[in-house]
C-alpha cells in the first residue's frame, strides 16, 4: 500500500501569506502520530520584503495546514504571538513525508525563477528550517553584452539595468530539534569597504556584506551605480549567512560579471548663455520630497534636525524635480544647484550638506537621492527647458585626517590646522586609521576620500598636499597649497592628480547629461590647473554625441572671492573659465564697505537701500564705476578661445546676494520668522529690476522671489548660530517651511508681487535679444546727491559691440529715490543717449515696456514727458541738448521708486 506524501503549508491570517510544494518522494514513516512543537523567535516569518509578522500588528495568529499529495488533509496547529516569540503545536495525523519550499520571483507578482524544496519524513523528531543560498543570476530584463558574462549597467534612458539576484531556499531538517528563527530581511547594500564603516545600506556598488538570515520566499536583488567606465567583479564571494539553530552556512562563489556603462546620450540644452536665467539653491533646503533619505547618523551628533540649521534639512532630488514647474513659471532657464557629490556628514555638530566636505567623488550623497535620482532630475529639468549647473570642488576634501603631532596616534585640539609647511608633513594620517577606532569617525563617513583607482605609484596621501596652514587667511603659496578651513588640500600641481579630477567631472557630465559647473574656490588652486582643466571638459562635452546635433556647449563658471575685475579675470584668460560670478559689481552696488581684507562688512546700505535717510545710501554712480572696471580688464573682454565668440565679461553671473553673504533682505534682530516691510520689498524690487535687465547671466537666490528675509546677520552666526529653528534666521532657510516672508508659510506661492516681477522681466529678457544678449552703457548716473535726477541710474542695452545697428537697443531707467525727477532739458540734466559711439539720433520715439499680470507699482509707472516736447500719453523723445547739440538726450520725469524700459517706436 502507497503511503501518503505530505507537504506543509504556512498561512498566515490575515494577510495569507503561503509557502506550498508537493513532493514527488514517498518514504515509509512510523504509525504513529507525532506532536511537532514550532517556535517562532525573533521577528518570525516574513511576508516580503520589508514586513515581518513580529512587526505587523494585523497579524495575530499563525495557522499550520498540513495535506498529503493529494491535498487531503493530513494535520494541523496553530501559532500565537506573543511578546518576543510564536509558539504553539503543530499535530500531523497521518505518517509520510514533510515538504518544505521556497518560490523566488523576479519581481512582486511576476513569474517564479527558482524553486527549491527540501522533503523529511515524520518520525517523532522536531523539525526546523535551514536556509541555502544558490548562485546569482541575472534578471530576464538586463541584456548582456560582450557575451553572457558582460552586461550594460544602463539602458537607453539613462537608468542602470544591472541587477543581481540571489536566491534562498528553505527546507525542514529533522536531525535537530531546533527553533524556526529569521532577522530582518536583507536589503540593496552598498558594495566593498565603505559599507561597513558607514553602517548604512546604500544603493550603490555590487558586492556586499551583510550577516542577516532571511526569509523564504525572499529575493535579494543588488541594482548597483558605478563610478567607473567599465569594471569586472571577479568571482564574488557570498559569507556569513547564518543558519537558523547558530550554523554558519558555506561561503557561495558567485559568477564573475563585467559591466560596462554605456553613454547617455547628451543633449544640447543652451545655444547662447547670455539669455539664461539662473537660479541659485541649496538642494537640501529647497524641498523635501523623500522624507526616507534625511537621517543616516542616529546616534551622537545627528546629521537631520528639523529647524536646526547646521543639519542637514530633507531637501532631495525628488523635491527638486516636484517644484520644476515652479522654477518655469519663475522664468528660470538655469539652475545651479550644490554639490551632489558624496560628503563626510558631520564635524562637531555641524554638516555637510551644502556640499563642500566631499568624500566619495563618485557617489551622490545618501541624503539627496541616488544617481537614478539626480539623472531623472536633470532629465525632467531639461523637458522644462531648464539647464543644470553642478556646484563642484577641486580644491579640497572633507574633514578627514589630522596631523599627528605629538606621534600618540590621537587627533588633538592643535592637530586640525597646523602652521603652514613649504614641505609635506610626515604626521600627516587618516582618521579612518586612528587604532582603536573612533566611533564618530565612521559613522560620519570621515573615511578615506574616493579619487577612484589609484594611478600608478600613487597614494591616496598623494593626492593632498597636507601642509596644513589656512589658506582664507594666508598668503603667497598657503593660497593655493594651505588647506581651507581646516579642509584638506588637494595635490592639483599633480599632473595625475590633476587628471584624475578631469576624468571624474567628465564622468559627471557622461552619467548625468548636466549642462555647467560653477566652480568653488578657484582662487585658492594653482592657476596653471585650469588651463587643461577646463579646455578638456570643454572638448569632452562638445565631443559627446548630442540632441540636437552641434555639440554642448559646456559653462563653467567661477567662484572667485575677490572684490577687483583684474583679480577675477586673472582665471578667464585663454583656455581657462568661461567667466566669473560677479563679485567686483557686488562689493561696490550692494555691501559698498567691502574690502578684500575683511569681505561685506554687513551694514545693510546699497545703491538700492539704506537704513535711515536716502541721502545715506552709496550713488548709482558706483554701478558705472564697476562697469569702467570691468571693461578695462583684458581678460574679461577679450573674446576667448572657448568656442562660442563670446567674451567672459558677456556671461557673468551677477547677483545681489549667495549662501555666504547677507541676504538683500537683511534685518539686525534675531526675530525668527521676521516679515520685511513694503519699503524694503520695493527696496529688492527695483534691485532685482536692474539685475534682471543688466548684462551677463542673472543669478537669483532661493527665496528671493517670497520676499524671504534673514532676520539674523551671518556676522552673528546667521544659520550656524545655536537652537532649534535657527535655520529661520539664517540666509539657507527650508524653503517649504519659511514664514518670514510676506506669503507667510506658503513657500510656493505663485501670486508673490516679487515672484510675479521677476517672472516678467525674466519673458523681457527673451522677447528682446538685447536684455539678454546685449551690452550695457550707463549714460546716466548720481554721483554726488546734489542733482535734480538725484537716485537716477539709466543704461542703454545694445546687442553689438559696435554702433552698427541700434534699431532694437532699449533704455533702461531706474529711479532709486521716493520722489519724480526733475529738471529741465534746457540745464543739460538729461540721458545722454547719442552722439559718440553707439546711441540714437534725435526725433526717436520711445514707449515703455509694459508688463501684464504685475501687482508692484515699481513697474508700469505713468511718465511725464516735458512739456516742450507735447506727445502722446507716457511717451518721450529724443533730442539735440541745447548745451551741447553734438549730443543725442532724452528727459522725462521718472516716477519714484520704479522701473522703466523704454523702446523705439
Amino acid at each position: 500500500m502507497k503511503k501518503p506524501s505530505l507537504a506543509l503549508f504556512l498561512l498566515l491570517l490575515p494577510g495569507c501569506f503561503l509557502v506550498s510544494c508537493y513532493s514527488p518522494q514517498s518514504l515509509n514513516a512510523p504509525s504513529a502520530t507525532p506532536g511537532i512543537t514550532v517556535e517562532v523567535q525573533a521577528d518570525g516569518l516574513g511576508l516580503g520584503t520589508g514586513r515581518s509578522l513580529m512587526s505587523d500588528t494585523n497579524i495575530t495568529s499563525v495557522e499550520i495546514l498540513v495535506t498529503d499529495s493529494a491535498d487531503q488533509p493530513a494535520g494541523s496547529g496553530n501559532l500565537s504571538k506573543n511578546a518576543t516569540n510564536w509558539s504553539g503545536n503543530i499535530i500531523v495525523t497521518a505518517p509520510g513525508t514533510l515538504t518544505f519550499t521556497a518560490l523566488a520571483r523576479g519581481s512582486a507578482g511576476g513569474p517564479v525563477v527558482y524553486q527549491g524544496s527540501s522533503s523529511t519524513p515524520v518520525n517523532g523528531e522536531g523539525v526546523r528550517v535551514s536556509i541555502a543560498v544558490s548562485m546569482a543570476n541575472l534578471l530576464a530584463d538586463v541584456l548582456p553584452v560582450n557575451g553572457a558574462t558582460g552586461v550594460a549597467v544602463r539602458d537607453a534612458t539613462g537608468n542602470e539595468t544591472l541587477e543581481f539576484t540571489f536566491h534562498f531556499t528553505a527546507s525542514v531538517d529533522p536531525l535537530v530539534v531546533g527553533t524556526l528563527t529569521f532577522s530582518e530581511p536583507p536589503r540593496v547594500y552598498k558594495v566593498g569597504a565603505n559599507y561597513a564603516k558607514v553602517g548604512y545600506p546604500l544603493e550603490e556598488e555590487a558586492a556586499f556584506a551583510f550577516s542577516q538570515t532571511i526569509y523564504p520566499n525572499d529575493t535579494l536583488k543588488v541594482k548597483p551605480s558605478f563610478g567607473y567606465a567599465a569594471q569586472t567583479y571577479k568571482a564574488p564571494v557570498l559569507s556569513g549567512f547564518n543558519a537558523p539553530g547558530g550554523l554558519t552556512l558555506p561561503d557561495q562563489t558567485l559568477p564573475t560579471y563585467t559591466m560596462t556603462t554605456t553613454t547617455i546620450p547628451l543633449t544640447s540644452q543652451v545655444s547662447d548663455w547670455r539669455d539664461r536665467v539662473m537660479y541659485f539653491s541649496l538642494t537640501d533646503r529647497f524641498n523635501d520630497g523623500n522624507g526616507a533619505n534625511n537621517q543616516f547618523i542616529t546616534s551622537g551628533n545627528l546629521d537631520y534636525v528639523l529647524g536646526d540649521g547646521k543639519t542637514y534639512q530633507g531637501g532631495d532630488f525628488v523635491g527638486m524635480t516636484a517644484k520644476l514647474p515652479y522654477l518655469k513659471n519663475l522664468g528660470i532657464t538655469a539652475l545651479w544647484i550644490t554639490s551632489p557629490v558624496r560628503q563626510a556628514w558631520e564635524n562637531a555638530a555641524f554638516t555637510s550638506y551644502h556640499g563642500y566636505w566631499a568624500q566619495d567623488f563618485y557617489a551622490v550623497d545618501p541624503h539627496l537621492g541616488t544617481l537614478k535620482d539626480f539623472r531623472d532630475f536633470v532629465k525632467a529639468a531639461h523637458a522644462q527647458g531648464i539647464a543644470v549647473v553642478m556646484d563642484v570642488v577641486v580644491n579640497h576634501v572633507g574633514p578627514l585626517s589630522y596631523y599627528d603631532l605629538n606621534s600618540d596616534n590621537q587627533p588633538g585640539d592643535g592637530e586640525w590646522e597646523p602652521v603652514y609647511s613649504p614641505t609635506a608633513y610626515e604626521t600627516h594620517k587618516w582618521l579612518e586609521d586612528v587604532t582603536p577606532a573612533l566611533s564618530w569617525v565612521t559613522m560620519p563617513n570621515r573615511i578615506k576620500p574616493n579619487f577612484g583607482p589609484m594611478p600608478s605609484g600613487k597614494t591616496i596621501s598623494d593626492f593632498l598636499t597636507r601642509k596644513g596652514g589656512n589658506a582664507t587667511s594666508g598668503t603667497g603659496n598657503e593660497v593655493t597649497e594651505g588647506d581651507f578651513s581646516g579642509l584638506r588640500d588637494v595635490n592639483t600641481s599633480d599632473a595625475a592628480v590633476g587628471q584624475r579630477l578631469t576624468e571624474i567631472f567628465q564622468w559627471w557630465i557622461a552619467n548625468s547629461d548636466i549642462d555647467g559647473y560653477r566652480i568653488d574656490t578657484v582662487k585658492h588652486v594653482p592657476t596653471a590647473f585650469w588651463s587643461s582643466f577646463c579646455a578638456d571638459l570643454r572638448t569632452y562635452a562638445s565631443g559627446l554625441t548630442t540632441t540636437p546635433a552641434g555639440g554642448k556647449k559646456f559653462y563653467t563658471l567661477a567662484e572667485v572671492y575677490d572684490g577687483s575685475a583684474a583679480g577675477v579675470g586673472t582665471y578667464t584668460q585663454t583656455g581657462m573659465l568661461d567667466s566669473v560670478l560677479g563679485f567686483p559689481m557686488a562689493t561696490r552696488v550692494f555691501d559698498w564697505n567691502w574690502t578684500a581684507s575683511n569681505g561685506p562688512d554687513g551694514d545693510n546700505i546699497t545703491i538700492f537701500k539704506d537704513t535711515g535717510t536716502w541721502s545715506s545710501r552709496p550713488k548709482t554712480n558706483t554701478v558705472e564705476a564697476a562697469l569702467a572696471e570691468i571693461m578695462g580688464s583684458t581678460n574679461l573682454t577679450t573674446v576667448q578661445s572657448n568656442g562660442d565668440g563670446q567674451s567672459a565679461r558677456q556671461k557673468i553671473g551677477y547677483f545681489l546676494d549667495n549662501h555666504d553673504l547677507n541676504r538683500f533682505l537683511n534685518g539686525t534682530s534675531d526675530n525668527s520668522n521676521e516679515v520685511p516691510s513694503s519699503g524694503e520689498i520695493t527696496n529688492l524690487q527695483l534691485a532685482l529690476g536692474w539685475l534682471l535687465t543688466w548684462e551677463g547671466i542673472p543669478v537669483v537666490y532661493y527665496g528671493t522671489e517670497q520676499n524671504y528675509k534673514q532676520s539674523l546677520a551671518l556676522s552673528s552666526g546667521g544659520e550656524h548660530g545655536s537652537g532649534i529653528g535657527n535655520v529661520n534666521r539664517g540666509n539657507r532657510p527650508n524653503l517649504w517651511q519659511v514664514a518670514n516672508s510676506t506669503q507667510g508659510s506658503t513657500a510656493f506661492s505663485e501670486t508673490s508681487e516679487t515672484y510675479k516681477l521677476i517672472s516678467a522681466l525674466a519673458g523681457a529678457r527673451t522677447t528682446y535679444p538685447e536684455l539678454g544678449k546685449g551690452y550695457a552703457k550707463v549714460v546716466w548716473s548720481d554721483t554726488d546727491g546734489t542733482g535734480a535726477d538725484t537716485g537716477i541710474l539709466a543704461y542703454l542695452r545694445h546687442y553689438g559691440a559696435t554702433a552698427a545697428n541700434t534699431d532694437d537697443d532699449i533704455l533702461v531707467v531706474i529711479n532709486t529715490s521716493s520722489q519724480y525727477s526733475v529738471g529741465s532739458y534746457t540745464t543739460g540734466n538729461d540721458m545722454k543717449v547719442g552722439g559718440s559711439g553707439w546711441g540714437w539720433g534725435a526725433g526717436v520715439t520711445l514707449v515703455p515696456v509694459t508688463f501684464a499680470g504685475v501687482g508692484t507699482s515699481v513697474l508700469n509707472s505713468t511718465l511725464y514727458d516735458n512739456s516742450e516736447f507735447a506727445l502722446s500719453p507716457n511717451q518721450t523723445t529724443t533730442f539735440n541738448q541745447i548745451t551741447d547739440s553734438t549730443d543725442i538726450a532724452v528727459w522725462f520725469k521718472v516716477p519714484p521708486n520704479s522701473i522703466t524700459i523704454l523702446k523705439k517706436q
